[in-house]
């Protein structure tokens, strides 16, 4: 065999070439405190300028609702005086057991017509007492009659009857009637054993 020279590769030339690091140099440098900045500023804004917008809004709208409070505690200062009139005017409970005093009227008026002269009409609670003369004891039995047929009438009594002239055959009439409101004589009617 032929003994040759072994070959090793070699280098004929030196490279002088040198990279530079880049991450130190200024313009870099400002570019890495930029962005420092940029997040500390997103996030600054995240947390603290978003709630305090937030916050300032809801200071608003509280002095918004806080305005319009007291315009209508103006509107209602006078609460009491319109609460103490309508109390006043208002009927209570026991007004409105009542029976309505036209419907009183109006059955009298349709009841004993113009040949009888009125002389008083007094109505307490449920109780009229109807004053009257210048009719004979048949004309007051058909007034009494007519009377009691109505649905609002509980009872009648005839309090006093008595002539006024020897000659004449008219009587002076008092008629005490007993009221009730319509639905409740279907009820007290059901509960009576």
């Amino acid at each position: 065999m032929r003994n040759k020279k072994e070959a090793y590769p070699q280098k004929r030339s030196l490279n002088l070439y040198y990279k530079v690091d880049k991450t130190t140099k200024p313009a870099t440098m400002s570019l890495y405190v930029l962005l420092v900045i940029v997040i500390i500023l997103g996030v600054a804004k995240l947390t603290v300028y978003d709630l305090y917008k937030n916050v300032q809004q809801a200071r608003e709208s509280t002095k918004l609702l806080e305005e319009r409070l007291n315009e209508y505690s103006i509107r209602l200062s006078d609460y009491d005086y319109v609460l103490e009139q309508y109390s006043i005017y208002s009927s209570t409970e026991e007004e409105n057991n009542l029976i309505d005093r036209m419907d009183i009227l109006t059955l009298l008026d349709n009841t004993i017509d113009g040949s009888a002269n009125i002389s008083n009409i007094s109505i307490s609670k449920n109780n009229v007492v109807v004053q009257f003369s210048g009719v004979d004891l048949a004309k007051t039995a058909e007034f009494v009659q007519k009377i009691e047929m109505s649905p609002i009438v509980k009872s009648t009594s005839i309090s006093a009857a008595r002539t006024m002239d020897n000659n004449s055959s008219t009587v002076s009439t008092g008629i005490l009637i007993e009221l009730e409101k319509e639905g409740e004589a279907s009820e007290n009617t059901a509960n009576s054993p």
